[in-house]
């Protein structure tokens, strides 16, 4: 890997790791604004119940607000831990890692019982292989 596609692949990553916690980010917030609509809109709701207005349409608009509330408050549970310190990933580091991975992919690949094992399942990726004469050859991998 040269140093110039690894500074470039751990900017792009930096970039996506940034992009998926502000995401992230966004969702919470547009979860804790629509809690707070739907608490205004119970309220309402409540208020025509008490006023004696009662329906089926108005006891089924109750209870579908009541299960958006749940299914939020407990999406809300689920986010309650901060979000993640992102450490950038800087280019020299990236090389490191990959090379160390390689290298344990490399060792791994040493034991005959887990070659085997690697060989199925890259054959199960491959759907078909063709050459062509002037470009090549080409893999199509499934997914």
């Amino acid at each position: 890997m040269t140093p110039t596609l690894a500074a470039a692949f751990a900017e792009e990553f930096n970039d996506e790791l940034q992009r998926q916690v502000s995401g992230n980010e966004a969702a919470v917030t547009a979860d804790a604004q629509r809690l707070e609509q739907i608490q205004a809109e119970l309220s309402n709701l409540e208020q025509n119940l008490l006023a004696g207005r009662v329906s089926d349409t108005l006891a089924r608009l109750i209870e579908e607000r009541e299960a958006e509330k749940r299914r939020l408050k407990t999406r809300q549970e689920g986010n309650a831990s901060p979000a993640p310190t992102i450490k950038p990933i800087g280019a020299d580091e990236l090389k490191s890692l990959f090379e160390a991975k390689v290298a344990n992919l490399h060792n791994a690949l040493e034991d005959s019982d887990v070659r085997l094992a690697a060989i199925s399942v890259v054959q199960a990726l491959i759907t078909r292989i063709a050459i062509y004469r002037n470009r090549g050859v080409q893999a199509a991998l499934s997914r």
